[in-house]
């Protein structure tokens, strides 16, 4: 198939095909093949009949996205038990309750940076990049402030 787009129809069923091309060229090709088509299908691609877009345009693509954007339109021509049941149970997945824990930062046990992050009462001291930053989040009175190798130099 040299085309990037071919047509053709067996009976009541047409059968686009699409030879990989680019993905910007993929829409106005179809269109173009389809025109040629003895009664031309009605095609969608970015947006639906009411000028609503099937998928976002940013972000990314979950496959559940995909599937509720699938669902929705192909239920429009058939009823699909299978895609109708597993987009219940996405939904019951999504509805339960969602349990945020926070860890707190820690040292290894035994590292020696427990006592080496540790500033003495009223200083302030600089960390660098690595193990020193996590204890800016342990309330020791440490700041970033410099790079690997100069902890200390200030």
């Amino acid at each position: 198939m040299s085309d990037i787009v071919s047509f053709s129809s067996h009976g009541k069923i047409g059968l686009i095909a699409v030879n990989s091309p680019p993905v910007n060229a993929l829409s106005h090709a179809v269109r173009k093949s389809s025109t040629a088509a003895p009664t031309p299908p009605r095609i969608v691609s970015k947006y639906d009949e009411e000028e609503q877009p099937l998928l976002l345009f940013h972000g990314e693509f979950e496959s559940d996205i995909i599937a509720r954007a699938l669902v929705k339109r192909l239920s429009q021509k058939a009823r699909i038990e299978s895609a109708d049941a597993w987009i219940e149970r996405l939904d019951e997945i999504h509805s339960r309750s969602k349990v945020v824990t926070l860890a707190r930062s820690a040292y290894c046990s035994g590292c020696p940076h427990n006592s080496s992050t540790t500033a003495l009462p009223g200083s302030v001291v600089s960390a660098g990049i690595g193990c020193h930053t996590m204890a800016m989040w342990m309330n020791r009175n440490v700041v970033m402030g410099t790079h690997m190798g100069a902890e200390g130099a200030q």
